[in-house]
């Protein structure tokens, strides 16, 4: 029976790891973009997000702004000052969502610090085990993150 419980586990790992891989994009010779877990060497790639995102929608609001435009002089400037508040109103949204995220990123990076015993990480396309001390460094560094991002 002690067999079965290492081999689940190992099991468990095996089915994650390609979750858990990360993409990146590049364009090629002929300005296609492309996709890929390792992109080639010399090209600049950028690592793609695969997790969802919340989106907003702000397309029916510009519709309603550029479509009042018949007006007094005093409503165009109610609707100037109205349009600063929104748009100062929309930016604190985009930070508190960005904090959110970062908040959300923190924990499950501290998560999976905690529980797994041996950390793998990409670099130059190549896997690698952090060592303690760097798991610990990556530790602190996501605790601080935490601390400044969640409430």
């Amino acid at each position: 029976m002690r067999i079965f419980r290492p081999l689940f586990l190992l099991a468990a790992l095996c089915i994650a790891l390609p979750a858990s891989a990360e993409i990146y994009r590049w364009t090629n010779e002929a300005g296609e973009t492309s996709f890929g877990s390792n992109p080639p060497a010399g090209v600049d790639a950028e690592p793609v997000s695969t997790g969802s995102t919340n989106t907003i929608d702000t397309g029916s609001r510009q519709a309603d702004a550029e479509g009042g435009n018949a007006g007094t002089d005093s409503e165009q400037s109610q609707e100037a000052a109205a349009d600063g508040e929104t748009q100062d109103g929309k930016e604190q949204q985009e930070r508190e969502a960005i904090r959110e995220q970062n908040c959300e990123a923190a924990r499950q990076a501290l998560k999976t610090l905690e529980q797994n015993a041996r950390v793998q990480v990409m670099e130059d396309g190549e896997r690698r085990y952090l060592s303690p001390e760097e798991k610990e460094a990556e530790r602190e560094r996501y605790e601080k993150i935490r601390d400044e991002n969640c409430d």
